[in-house]
């Protein structure tokens, strides 16, 4: 009496220890089990059948990726979740068993019927984060978080009253594309800078142009004479207007060698030309223009007129010769004319 009694339970294969009962009571599920003897007992060790246990073992893929929670030993058929938990830096991808995906759902929960290692797999991100200078000047759009190596496009949209300059960060100029792509490497703090347009100043222009047989400008052709006004835009927005006046020099017949009567020297010439003015038999140069020696390029523009001294409209002149300066004009073939009478000069 008094003594101590020690039990020690051994499960055989297939089963494992469950508790110690005496009628019907439950002692302890402690084993062995220890106890003061101070009457007669009928101890019971109850068994059960063993469950077969497996491993869920998770690793994170890097392992400064992130973390993973609900590893651990699980009954056969049991369902173990798992949970990836990422790092500053990186994002979650998805699971992955021997090379095999298992998809990105996050937590995700399985069947346990084997030992599984699994990983979760986390790549590096970046945040790419952007704002308009001034902040009334604008706005941007395509600004968030980027895996490494992806491409950004920012696109800057300027308010009324303002117009975009370009892109930069720490102080330095990135570009002046709007739209702006660029491979993600690291975190960036990207400015879109915006600057006031100054107000439209109203700018009108007019100018003269000589062509052959016709003019092409502000996207038309012109074959006739005349004065043309565009209205456009200048680069600051404003209304603009400009006026052409334009003669039209026709070229027909104007290297027809109906006569090539019109005696020119030196020929080629460096500069200077003499012209000798020709004459009909009744004293007289025909044609209404032979008041005067004109000089034309091959394309048919008028680039010299010289009047013939002494001469009026159908009479002749009182000198032969007329002096013609070239040397303002650049190398080339001219066409010579008076009146009806026509010759070709070479300019060295």
């Amino acid at each position: 009496e008094n003594a101590t009694a020690t039990l020690t339970a051994t499960a055989n294969t297939g089963y494992r220890f469950v508790r110690w009962k005496a009628d019907g009571t439950e002692l302890s599920t402690s084993n062995p089990y220890s106890f003061t003897v101070t009457a007669d007992m009928d101890v019971v060790a109850e068994f059960e059948v063993s469950a077969t246990t497996y491993t869920v073992a998770a690793t994170a893929i890097p392992a400064e990726g992130g973390s993973v929670n609900g590893a651990g030993i699980y009954n056969e058929g049991a369902t173990a979740t798992l949970t990836a938990l990422a790092s500053s830096g990186y994002q979650f991808v998805g699971w992955e068993m021997d090379g095999i995906s298992l998809g990105s759902i996050n937590p995700y929960s399985l069947s346990v019927l084997m030992d599984m290692d699994v990983e979760a797999v986390f790549e590096r991100v970046y945040t790419i984060s952007a704002m308009a200078i001034p902040a009334d000047g604008g706005s941007v759009n395509g600004a968030g978080t980027f895996i490494e190596g992806a491409t950004a496009t920012l696109t800057a949209t300027a308010n009324a009253g303002y117009r975009f300059v370009h892109w930069e960060a720490t102080g330095a100029e990135l570009s002046t594309d709007n739209p702006y792509s660029f491979g993600v490497t690291a975190d960036m703090d990207v400015k879109a800078v915006f600057e006031a347009i100054p107000p439209c100043t109203p700018y009108n222009h007019e100018f003269s142009a000589t062509a052959s047989d016709s003019y092409e400008w502000n996207g038309q052709v012109y074959t006739q004479s005349g004065h043309y006004v565009a209205h456009l835009k200048s680069v600051d927005g404003c209304d603009s207007t400009v006026t052409l006046h334009l003669t039209i020099v026709s070229t027909t017949g104007l290297f027809d060698s109906r006569t090539e009567s019109l005696s020119l020297h030196p020929n080629p010439t460096t500069g200077e030309l003499w012209v000798t003015v020709p004459s009909t038999g009744s004293g007289t140069v025909e044609g209404t223009a032979a008041v005067e020696v004109q000089v034309y390029t091959a394309r048919g523009q008028l680039v010299v007129r010289q009047p013939v001294q002494g001469a009026s409209a159908g009479s002749a002149p009182t000198t032969g010769r007329v002096r013609i300066d070239l040397s303002g004009q650049p190398a080339g073939i001219y066409i010579v004319r008076l009146g009806n009478a026509v010759a070709k000069v070479m300019r060295m």
